[in-house]
């Protein structure tokens, strides 16, 4: 008696979970394509229509147009009646036709990335086609006709106006210091931008620091006191510009004799070189003229080279 007892106790206790587990609905997956991603889901016994699967049905893929069993993948299809498109992506268009892409936009995609369109943004200005990249340009701060401060710029093939490739200015705060070499940073040195006094921070010769527009106050080793005395120093042998500003020409006269090969340049605000001219030696007072008729009106650096001896003037073409 109280074995059938206890057996008619169990069968009562465990009877409520078989009969829920054999009366719990199926999941059914709203996919009307049958590609995995579905757009809604619901627990019913019977399917709500055409377009519905459980998981395990056999349904016919739409691509191969074979029989498959169907598994749900995840929610969100944005393209419910096609199977080769099923996700939302930024892509890229081109709309200046550049030939580079900038302008964003959410695409229904599948495996592939539909024509017209990038995966990456590479046009910093996608509605002018002449400017399409980001490059780290200079400008003239300080109004001294030297440019040394940084500017990420979005630029195409050529440089704007007020701008160049190459820093020459280590001090573009202050008009009265010019051109020099950039690398002699930081203070205290001797070179263009930089303090009075302390030492020289590169290892050159004192002879060899007079072109950066420096004077030594008395002779003896680097360590010796020096004066900074800006962009307006001249080199150890010196030239003039006439007319400046020119028109059609200009004449170089050099200033003492270089019995080595000169090398002379005429580049124009973004540091291109416009004219060169080499010479094996150069006498005092020779004269050296450069037709400019074909050069655009602006401002242009003449820049004299020799051995490790530099120096750089600055002109006014057709202005």
């Amino acid at each position: 008696m109280k074995k059938n007892l206890l057996i008619f106790l169990n069968l009562f206790l465990i009877c409520p979970y078989i009969l829920f587990a054999q009366s719990e609905d199926p999941t059914w997956y709203n996919d009307q394509d049958f590609d995995g991603y579905f757009i809604s889901k619901v627990k019913q016994p019977n399917s709500p229509g055409a377009g519905w699967a459980v998981l395990g049905q056999v349904v016919v893929d739409q691509i191969t147009n074979q029989n498959k069993e169907y598994i749900p993948i995840k929610s969100g299809d944005c393209a419910p009646q096609d199977a080769t498109k099923w996700q939302s992506v930024t892509l890229y268009l081109d709309v200046d036709g550049d030939g580079f892409f900038g302008t964003a936009q959410s695409v229904c995609v599948g495996l592939a990335i539909p024509a017209g369109f990038s995966q990456t943004k590479n046009d910093c200005n996608d509605g002018n086609a002449s400017k399409w990249k980001y490059e780290i340009l200079y400008r003239d701060n300080d109004g001294d006709g030297f440019f040394g401060t940084p500017e990420n710029k979005c630029i195409g093939n050529e440089i704007p106006g007020g701008y160049r490739a190459v820093s020459n200015d280590c001090d573009d705060n202050n008009p009265l210091i010019g051109s020099g070499i950039k690398w002699f940073r930081p203070c205290p040195c001797y070179g263009f931008g930089c303090a009075t006094g302390g030492r020289d921070t590169l290892s050159l010769n004192c002879d060899d620091l007079s072109y950066l527009g420096l004077i030594r106050i008395n002779d003896g080793p680097c360590t010796s006191k020096r004066k900074h005395v800006g962009s307006t120093i001249q080199s150890i042998n010196g030239f003039s510009i006439s007319p400046n500003p020119a028109t059609t020409e200009i004449r170089i006269t050099a200033g003492d004799a270089i019995a080595e090969r000169v090398q002379i340049t005429v580049t124009d605000q973004y540091g291109r070189v416009v004219k060169a001219i080499q010479v094996p030696q150069l006498y005092r007072a020779q004269v050296m003229t450069v037709n400019t008729n074909s050069l655009s009106s602006g401002y242009y650096y003449v820049t004299m080279k020799y051995g490790v001896k530099i120096e750089t003037k600055k002109v006014a073409i057709k202005l």
